[in-house]
């Protein structure tokens, strides 16, 4: 799989991004090239024997895994700092990438295929179970990315998958498990030891957000955060220190951004652009058009976070965290800080 199926569809991935890329009216010659070639492969991705021999075994090796861990469904998780036995901790981490990513690339390209009896709750035992455990599997970029298939054939990015997403998030272990999952890579995500770390992790925690905001409104989500919240109050007072780091990073990041393109747009209107050497202007206006992609960036990724901040801080449970001695002082400064920023 790694070598064959799972490699056509990175590749087939990268060429419908350059595809996107050359579209023009009249399409290129080039363009129709590529576009015979997605339909010849297309045909062999996503037939219906490839597809559910594919799920077949991802679900077969999720149970693998799951029995060399001595675990099944049906008892609590280990905890989170346990250390795996050792013919689990012996396995090689792809195992797990690859399931994510040939569902990732199913629901992108053929989510009817699998809402046509592919087997995808495997996705879901490696997202509750493993990607919430560092001691389990180890490599952040890994657990993130099934946590990216999850949300894949979640109605977030897919309507298609709609119904295949109500019967797996409404699967018992997946209430019990993925709230604790979702707050324990959001935490993790901070240091991953990768040189773009910094970034990164404000990619992923979009994506948590996204995935909380969807199981908020699902029946008995909610009453699992509120146990955990009295149950590990440490981990999550963790997870609300970092939401209140990132809101203020990224609203901060959307002020000076924001600033600078009411700088170029003043200039514009005033005549003094037009009037700087065109060398000059063709920086500004590369820089201007970059600080617009940002702040579209930006902006999206704090709106998730503040709203994380509006549904969580609504319950009185949960608002508790914020209300703890060492956090109140925190959320009051940054509120009165982009009040007054506003």
């Amino acid at each position: 799989m790694r070598l064959g199926v799972l490699r056509a569809m990175e590749r087939m991935t990268e060429m419908v991004k350059a595809m996107q890329r050359m579209r023009s009216d009249p399409p290129s010659p080039e363009f129709l090239s590529l576009l015979q070639v997605k339909f010849a492969v297309d045909c062999v991705l996503q037939a219906p024997d490839i597809v559910t021999l594919s799920s077949a075994l991802y679900r077969f090796a999720t149970e693998w895994l799951l029995r060399l861990g001595e675990q099944s469904l049906d008892q609590a998780p280990p905890p989170p700092n346990s250390v795996p036995p050792r013919a689990l901790a012996a396995m090689p981490e792809h195992i797990v990438y690859d399931a994510a990513t040939f569902l990732i690339f199913m629901a992108r390209f053929g989510p009817k295929k699998l809402i046509n009896g592919a087997s995808v709750d495997y996705v879901g035992i490696l997202a509750a179970r493993f990607s919430g455990n560092g001691s389990w599997v180890k490599n952040a970029g890994v657990r993130t990315h099934v946590m990216e298939a999850l949300m894949q054939i979640s109605p977030i990015l897919s309507p298609e998958t709609e119904s295949l997403a109500a019967t797996l998030f409404r699967q018992p272990w997946m209430i019990r498990e993925l709230p604790n999952a979702l707050v324990r890579l959001y935490v993790d995500v901070e240091h991953t030891g990768d040189a773009n770390q910094f970034y990164a992790k404000f990619s992923s925690r979009h994506m948590i957000a996204l995935l909380l905001k969807y199981i908020w409104n699902i029946p008995g989500y909610t009453e699992t955060i509120r146990s955990l919240c009295r149950s590990n109050a440490e981990q999550y007072l963790a997870f609300i220190n970092m939401i209140i780091n990132d809101a203020t990073y990224l609203l901060d990041e959307v002020f000076e951004k924001l600033s600078e393109i009411k700088e170029f747009q003043e200039s514009e209107a005033n005549g003094s652009f037009a009037s700087l050497p065109e060398e000059t202007r063709e920086e500004r206006a590369g820089a201007f058009r970059q600080a617009e992609r940002i702040a579209e960036s930006v902006c999206s990724l704090s709106n998730e976070t503040i709203t994380m901040i509006k549904y969580l801080t609504a319950d009185d449970e949960v608002q508790r965290i914020f209300l703890r001695p060492e956090m109140i002082d925190r959320v009051a400064a940054m509120l009165n800080y982009f009040l007054l920023e506003l």
